[in-house]
């Protein structure tokens, strides 16, 4: 849960609001409906949070998607650092588009060294905290916005969770609860059905791990129960098979774990974009720093989302990586003049094509080859 709300919540929150007036709750539920959705189909294909979007595209349907995939986020990065710097204009009350420039200018300087780690720590609580003062003074958004446009522009805020799906675990156990009356107890009774751990929180669907097939918790403490006649010598060598189906056990187990723990971090962010997009009246004047302090985190997070556009700018056009790309797009998008909504419409739309392609990418199974990469590299790992 917390790896996803890590990964969801960011600047979107302080942003969402600025660019949009109080939106219909059904449109951000149907967007957290549709990526429920997404997640459970992701999630039974193997999960994007071990090696990332690009290795799950990339292994799946070669490194011609995965350049696509880069180019995508690409775009949509640089596209929504015009919206970041115009958001900083527009939080900061005095000449938006003069403002938006000196930040973009201001950010692609900086983009050449790292953000110290300190200051990236402090970002989200900080965000948070303007978010909640913005919603107690009534918000900034001006003018009512299309649920089909609101939706798209709503993606934005989604952003990170393209890379934190685990993959599925198993169901039910693969083998029936221990019992010394198979049949049930009673004669002609149906055999018993395994035991049914909790449901999925993808699907009822999902079929178990393959590696839960020897592990299952059930069948560990069946051996053990049946080593308890043996002579010492079959018991001590029956000791560590047993061991290693209980760890697999584990493992597996921890599988399902992570993907409550991602269901749960839906919810909780989707809680959060219900309350933040549907301010309410003007509870408490904005405070003197409010201004400010929200144009500095804008500032913040532009030079860092302009150092990571490097890597997706030489994997898309196999070129040495640098920001510069990415921020003469941004303010190329600036001198349209557009407003903060429209200007948000690119990245939700580039976010809306990588789940896209990451959903057709799951309905592929691995190529041989990444396997035996894979399995390459774990041997020499040893």
């Amino acid at each position: 849960m917390r790896r996803t709300l890590g990964s969801v919540l960011g600047l979107g929150t302080l942003l969402l609001p600025a660019a949009l007036a109080p939106v219909s709750p059904w449109t951000v539920l149907l967007v957290s409906v549709v990526l429920a959705v997404w997640c459970a189909v992701v999630a039974r294909s193997g999960g994007t949070a071990a090696d990332g979007p690009l290795a799950f595209v990339r292994s799946r349907l070669g490194p011609g998607a995965a350049r696509l995939l880069s180019g995508l986020y690409f775009a949509g990065i640089a596209c929504g650092q015009a919206g970041v710097a115009l958001g900083a204009g527009v939080f900061a009350g005095v000449c938006p588009y003069g403002v938006a420039v000196l930040v973009l200018l201001t950010a692609a300087v900086c983009a050449t060294r790292e953000l110290p780690l300190s200051v990236r720590r402090f970002r989200l609580p900080a965000v948070l905290v303007l978010a909640g003062a913005w919603w107690l003074s009534g918000g900034t958004g001006t003018a009512p916005t299309a649920s089909p446009a609101a939706a798209v522009v709503v993606l934005f805020g989604w952003v990170g969770l393209e890379g934190a799906v685990p993959a599925a675990g198993p169901r039910v156990f693969p083998h029936p609860a221990p019992s010394r009356k198979p049949s049930g107890g009673r004669p002609g009774a149906p055999p018993r059905t395994p035991f049914v751990c909790g449901p999925c929180w993808v699907a009822r669907a999902v079929p178990r791990a393959p590696e839960c097939a020897p592990g299952c918790r059930a069948a560990a403490l069946k051996g053990r129960g049946e080593l308890r006649d043996q002579p010492h010598a079959v018991r001590r060598r029956s000791i560590r098979p047993t061991a290693q189906a209980t760890r697999r056990s584990r493992k597996c187990h921890s599988r399902e774990g992570a993907g409550w723990g991602l269901l749960l971090g839906l919810g909780g962010a989707t809680g959060v974009y219900l309350l933040l997009l549907s301010p309410p009246a003007h509870l408490i004047p904005p405070a003197a720093l409010l201004r400010p302090a929200s144009t500095t985190l804008c500032l913040l997070y532009c030079w860092t989302n302009l150092r990571a556009t490097g890597a997706h700018w030489a994997e898309a056009s196999r070129k040495r990586p640098s920001p510069l790309p990415a921020a003469a797009l941004a303010l190329g998008a600036l001198g349209t003049g557009l407003p903060l909504p429209v200007l948000l419409l690119a990245p939700g739309a580039a976010t809306a094509g990588i789940y896209l392609l990451i959903a057709l990418a799951a309905l592929f199974p691995r190529s041989s080859r990444h396997v035996e990469d894979q399995q390459g590299a774990a041997h020499l790992a040893r």
